[in-house]
């Protein structure tokens, strides 16, 4: 029985991003990233229980990606294009978001055949993608008269912002992974960094720091390769 537990997880991640989804259509945009976000508590989880359990194999990894797809690209492309034309009512430019998704997917299946990113990444992870748009979208319903609220309208922030994503998705950038193989202060400095600073970021300006949480974290690896180097 204990093989079936990690699947089960990803699958209720899958559950999740499925309901985001619907959440999505009906306009319960709070709903649908609260969903997501419990989907990628849960896609943490799978891995971590599967390691713990002894039952990492090919089936999991293969499934996991699955899921991803949908909670991490599906759902952010749609949200993006469904906020931004129905909600801000900014037209065709809200399509671009699609390109989220299919970046993701992307990304996604060259990750399963790339045996270098053990113990860091390659490219933005996509649940950095959805939470970077969900967290832009929250923030702007939440705050409205806000930057990101007023940013929303603007039609061409919709295809930078996608091309921006979807770069950084495909891209070939080492970033961190909180992957930790011990806890040196010493060999973890920037997720140490990372960690520390998103904590300080949240208690100096609340929900508004989400969406400066990925800019911070893209820095941070930034700054860790040139230390590397």
């Amino acid at each position: 029985m204990k093989k079936h537990i990690p699947n089960s997880i990803t699958l209720g991640n899958l559950l999740l991003g499925l309901l985001g989804i619907i959440q999505i259509f009906q306009g319960n945009y709070t709903t649908a990233i609260l969903l997501c976000l419990g989907g990628m508590f849960l896609d943490f989880f799978d891995g971590l229980a599967a390691r713990l359990l002894g039952v990492s194999g090919e089936l999991g990894k293969q499934l996991d990606s699955l899921a991803d797809v949908v909670s991490f690209g599906v759902f952010p492309g749609l949200l993006f294009w469904h906020i931004g034309y129905y909600y801000f009512e900014v037209g065709i430019m809200a399509y671009s978001g699609l390109f989220i998704t299919l970046m993701s997917a992307y990304r996604l299946a060259k990750f399963n055949i790339d045996t270098r990113q053990t113990d860091q990444f390659l490219g933005m992870p996509t649940p950095a993608g959805m939470l970077f748009i969900s967290s832009i979208v929250w923030v702007a319903i939440t705050q409205k008269g806000s930057f990101w609220y007023e940013l929303l309208y603007q039609s061409l922030f919709y295809p930078v912002m996608a091309l921006l994503i979807g770069g950084l998705l495909v891209s070939e950038i080492p970033l961190l992974a909180l992957k930790f193989k011990n806890y040196k202060i010493k060999d973890n400095a920037f997720r140490y960094s990372l960690i520390g600073g998103v904590a300080l970021l949240i208690l100096i300006l609340g929900i508004k720091s989400v969406p400066f949480i990925i800019p911070l974290y893209l820095v941070l690896s930034v700054f860790s390769n040139v230390v590397k180097r």
